[in-house]
């Protein structure tokens, strides 16, 4: 049965404003599982400029930006951390700036991260990160249209927004962010050890969210914290697809509804106290 990767009727949510939309069919689940990682970095990268050799590079390896708009204008991948992104020194008033990848990609060959938003108000958009980008104590930071390939968001801050991405090869988003909005995200192609989505949180929004081939689904395991877990589609990974409470919490309080949890190896939805929904029974679609 033929499988639609990209919709033909709206352009993409990861391509820049303007870029030309393209259908591509892929046949068989095989094709399918091997080939989304190529296609989510090509379609983000669809829309990237042409290069001019007589450009020279305008950010390099180790970087700080500070509360000032970027936008990239070749691939940069680095033995250590590429980018250090800073708000205002001395707790003044932040400015807000935007980094924009323009359809390149932020690499690093290292263990650690590809990038640090240190208490600044950014937004990250239009390209690929290979690696992860830890998020400490910003706030309002915002990261769209990009090709997460590895690594992911890991961070401690407050209102983040992480929408429309591609979570690739692994790729996921942990940490104890405050009022985290997580939407229209798709992960694919995760290992059995990893979990899409790990929250530790505070006052999380979990909307319309699309999650194959990971070990779990979405954790929400703080009790102190409240979560919105609605319209997610999780699918053929290899453990639960949704997990409510533990690390000592019994109930997590919130509103876990109108998801599509099946075809799991494990349960759909899974509570602190061990009780199971069964993956693909009715139930579980509908919580």
């Amino acid at each position: 049965m033929p499988i639609e990767a990209v919709p033909a009727s709206a352009p993409p949510p990861y391509l820049a404003p303007g870029a030309s939309r393209h259908r591509l069919e892929l046949k068989g689940p095989t094709l399918k599982r091997y080939l989304a990682a190529a296609i989510a970095v090509a379609l983000v990268l669809w829309n990237a400029p042409a290069a001019h050799a007589a450009t020279p590079p305008n950010l390099t390896c180790g970087e700080t930006i500070q509360q000032q708009s970027v936008t990239l204008n070749h691939d940069l991948v680095c033995p250590g951390m590429a980018l250090l992104l800073e708000g205002s020194p001395n707790s003044s008033p932040n400015i807000p700036f935007t980094l924009n990848l323009a359809g390149h990609s932020i690499a690093t060959t290292g263990t650690g991260p590809a990038m640090e938003v240190i208490n600044a108000t950014v937004t990250i958009e239009y390209g690929r990160i290979a690696g992860f980008v830890r998020d400490d104590f910003a706030a309002f930071s915002t990261f769209q249209n990009l090709a997460f390939d590895g690594g992911g968001v890991h961070g401690d801050n407050d209102f983040p927004i992480i929408k429309s991405n591609f979570f690739i090869n692994g790729a996921n988003i942990t940490g104890s962010e405050s009022d985290a909005d997580i939407e229209n995200n798709n992960f694919s192609n995760g290992p059995a050890t990893a979990t899409a989505m790990v929250l530790f949180t505070t006052f999380a929004t979990v909307l319309n969210n699309t999650i194959t081939g990971y070990g779990t689904g979405i954790e929400a395991t703080n009790a102190d914290s409240s979560v919105k877990i609605q319209g997610n589609h999780i699918s053929h990974v290899h453990g639960n697809g949704i997990v409510i409470g533990g690390f000592g919490a019994d109930e997590v309080p919130g509103v876990v509804s109108g998801n599509n949890s099946s075809n799991n190896s494990g349960d759909g939805i899974v509570l602190a106290d061990g009780s199971g929904i069964p993956s693909g029974s009715q139930l579980a679609g509908l919580l």
